[in-house]
């Protein structure tokens, strides 16, 4: 069984070193965005953050909707759904007015857990 969407949406994940693939004239508008956290990489959720706040400003979004994967849920000691949502950085996200809509979906994506239900939220935005 597949998801399929005929949305312009573009997918994203933190990383620790940037790979450089935010091209604003091909990806000019999109109507969501999709952002993989790795929530099992506490020292690097900062960065993470910064990564998807600087994605956003560049009009990554640019009113639609965000989907954020917590990925690695599975993983013992790994930040919740509902903290990273807690976060600073991803409650400034929620509020400045950039993102129409705005879902944490928790996710163990080597598993498939979690992964139709962020989908289909996107889809339903």
């Amino acid at each position: 069984m597949y998801w399929s969407t005929n949305g312009d949406f573009h997918q994203y994940g933190s990383m620790v070193r940037r790979v450089e693939v935010w091209n604003q004239e091909k990806y000019q508008g999109p109507r969501g965005l999709i952002y993989t956290v790795d929530c099992s990489n506490h020292k690097d959720l900062d960065l993470a953050g910064t990564y998807l706040t600087e994605i956003i400003d560049e009009g990554g979004v640019d009113g639609g909707a965000l989907l954020v994967f917590a990925n690695k849920q599975d993983v013992s000691g790994a930040l919740s759904a509902e903290d990273l949502e807690a976060l600073p950085w991803m409650r400034a996200i929620k509020t400045n007015g950039k993102v129409a809509r705005v879902h944490v979906q928790p996710c163990i994506a080597t598993a498939g857990t979690g992964l139709r239900e962020g989908l289909e939220w996107l889809g339903s935005s």
